[in-house]
């Protein structure tokens, strides 16, 4: 179900790029997962299918993260406060594409139909700053 390859770029800052990768290999909801369970510490890539990472997200998963990171490798996993609602709605807009409803997402990201309508819709209309606002006036 997930579509991978399609995650947006989600302006995360340079340091990111392992988690980049993540995202672009395992998708939203798996890395979200794996920043809750492991955020603030290293995530060691499993040589092996004996870990309890594979208990975690999954034999494939794991398998995609040994073929893209190599076993053995450690990823510093990000505390997820920051970027959790970034990669989320990165997420929802991917499977919004992908025919997903928002009651399904809604259950699966434990939200309220409305709030991921409104998640939806930021992607459709972006925050502009207001018309008579200080900020529109700015020539830059």
């Amino acid at each position: 179900m997930s579509h991978v390859q399609d995650m947006p770029d989600l302006q995360l800052p340079p340091q990111f790029t392992r988690l980049r990768r993540l995202l672009r290999v395992l998708g939203g909801p798996i890395t979200l997962q794996l920043l809750r369970s492991h955020g603030g510490r290293f995530l060691t890539v499993p040589k092996g299918m004996d870990s309890e990472l594979v208990e975690e997200i999954g034999a494939e998963n794991v398998a995609k993260l040994r073929t893209e990171f190599g076993g053995g490798e450690r990823i510093m996993m990000p505390m997820p406060d920051k970027i959790e609602a970034k990669i989320r709605n990165a997420a929802i807009w991917v499977e919004m594409d992908a025919g997903i409803s928002a009651a399904d997402q809604a259950s699966r990201y434990h939200l309220t139909t409305r709030q991921v309508i409104n998640i939806r819709n930021l992607r459709r209309h972006p925050a502009e700053p207001e018309p008579d606002s200080p900020q529109s006036a700015m020539p830059f």
